[in-house]
């Protein structure tokens, strides 16, 4: 290495050094605030560059590719249906039923989780301020 390579190492390095000092100060103060959701911002400006880019396109392309794949099998069911009383016929109607009770119990069961978790982390959010205002208030009078 140059002796200008190990300079500009080192100016890195000492520039690194004076960001995390600065950011120590930074993360004492923790919440939902607006320096909380420039973060995020620019989390995700680095997952998803720019609307043109690759993992923006596959993100979308999944959603789609999910969304058609849900509606293409929960819509082949009512006309299996019809087909199945039309031709009277009782083992495929048991059949048919047993697949769509399948195919709603893992959907609900989806659901399910993720409004379990969502109810954990809203109460957390709601209930937390008024957590940490009460004690302090506590803290303060005694």
């Amino acid at each position: 290495m140059a002796c200008s390579e190990i300079r500009t190492v080192i100016d890195a390095l000492w520039k690194t050094g004076r960001i995390m000092e600065k950011n120590k100060k930074d993360s004492e103060n923790v919440g939902f605030d607006l320096h909380m959701f420039k973060r995020l911002w620019k989390l995700m400006r680095v997952i998803f560059p720019g609307w043109c880019s690759l993992p923006v396109g596959l993100f979308f392309f999944l959603c789609l590719c999910l969304e058609q794949f849900l509606a293409y099998y929960v819509g082949l069911i009512p006309s299996q249906y019809y087909k199945v009383f039309g031709d009277r016929d009782q083992q495929g109607f048991m059949y048919l039923t047993l697949k769509s009770c399948g195919l709603i119990l893992v959907i609900s069961s989806d659901v399910d989780k993720l409004c379990l978790t969502l109810a954990t982390i809203t109460t957390k959010v709601i209930i937390s301020p008024f957590q940490i205002g009460y004690y302090t208030y506590r803290v303060f009078v005694g």
